[in-house]
């Protein structure tokens, strides 16, 4: 039998045993990459079968996000904003947390173009809104795709 690990038992403050398995009308936070994975089948679906993930990387609730929760923490030095560096999305911000059962509605963006190493690379911004609308998760991925040339 499995054992369950207790909300003490391992420090993290969370049960992970049976998160998804909330009764009635219950919800669980989804653990932070679950995001990244469901983005990762939006990038795939996008860039194809000549296409490759070179890098992704993903935020979720900042500082600011915690604090409008009543439960600040400190700003980390390593925290990425990634929608912040596209001048188009720049004012959309993170403002809950994905949910068991909510809808994920990936979206994605062409941030740059250029060539490293003899790929060509495309950086793509993503975010996921739930079913409001609202924005749980950010993050960005290089991907490289053939030359249009070849």
């Amino acid at each position: 039998m499995e054992k369950k690990m207790d909300a003490d038992e391992g420090g993290t403050g969370v049960d992970t045993a049976d998160i998804h398995n909330a009764e009635g009308d219950a919800r669980a936070a989804l653990i932070n990459f679950v995001g990244r994975d469901i983005a990762t089948h939006h990038i795939n679906n996008w860039m194809g079968d000549a296409g490759r993930i070179e890098s992704i990387g993903w935020s979720i609730m900042p500082p600011e996000t915690h604090a409008d929760f009543g439960c600040p923490v400190p700003v980390s030095p390593y925290y990425v904003y990634y929608l912040k560096q596209c001048e188009e999305l720049k004012d959309i911000h993170i403002t809950t947390h994905g949910l068991t059962r909510d809808t994920a509605e990936v979206h994605s963006i062409v941030n740059d173009k250029y060539i490293r190493n003899g790929k060509y690379i495309i950086k793509l911004i993503w975010w996921i809104n739930d079913i409001n609308g609202s924005v749980w998760i950010e993050g960005a991925a290089e991907v490289s795709l053939p030359s249009r040339n070849s």
